[in-house]
């Protein structure tokens, strides 16, 4: 708003009177005024860019912090959006929470409203793992992923994410394909399935199963 209007905001506030372009009649009306603002007033009256008079006819002044100064309320945010969409019984992985507890946020809660509707778009589980988070919540190196996949050189880019999802969803669940089946919305045997087409079974190595080489 320009100082200029400004000033005719500020009178219209102190004697209530308003008159319609175009129009000589003074109307008296009686409203409460609530404003918002997205920069700092306080600053904005020190490079006069907004009138001090103005700013103290607002009896009461609030501060909404941005998402990034209240992380602690994303948990609580993605369990009433999750039920919003229609989503009640999806659930966030630990890890994947604490990838979207870390982020800055930039965008606020629309933002974080826009994630969580695209991941719940593009991945039909009811558990959210990190990979299915947009680019930006995790970045795997061209290395990293080439060497996932050098052994399985004819799968479709599709058929990748397949593997990887069951990859990470069978690790989270510690290898059980009962509750791996349950977390993916499948059955046992189309589990079991693609855990014998992706060769997954070689992936299945845990430090209790590596063992050190005999010094004798």
């Amino acid at each position: 708003m320009s100082t200029a209007l400004q000033g005719k905001f500020l009178r219209f506030m102190q004697n209530g009177e308003v008159r319609r372009i175009g129009g000589h009649e003074v109307r008296h009306v009686a409203v409460r005024i609530v404003a918002a603002a997205n920069k700092n007033i306080d600053e904005e009256v020190a490079k006069a860019r907004f009138r001090l008079d103005l700013l103290y006819r607002f009896i009461v002044r609030l501060r909404i912090p941005s998402l990034r100064e209240h992380k602690e309320d994303v948990p609580l945010l993605i369990e009433s959006m999750l039920k919003k969409f229609g989503y009640p019984g999806v659930r966030i992985s630990v890890e994947a929470m604490e990838l979207l507890m870390s982020y800055a946020w930039p965008g606020n809660v629309r933002e974080l409203e826009n994630v969580l509707q695209q991941t719940l778009l593009l991945s039909p589980f009811v558990v959210v793992l990190p990979e299915n988070l947009p680019d930006r919540f995790h970045k795997q190196s061209p290395g990293e992923e080439n060497e996932a996949n050098a052994d399985l050189p004819d799968l479709t880019p599709l058929e990748r994410a397949e593997r990887d999802k069951i990859l990470q969803t069978l690790k989270a669940a510690s290898w059980n394909q009962s509750k791996t089946a349950q977390l993916l919305g499948i059955d046992r045997k189309t589990l079991r399935l693609k855990i014998r087409r992706y060769n997954l079974l070689d992936d299945k190595i845990t430090p209790a199963a590596v063992t050190s080489p005999d010094k004798n």
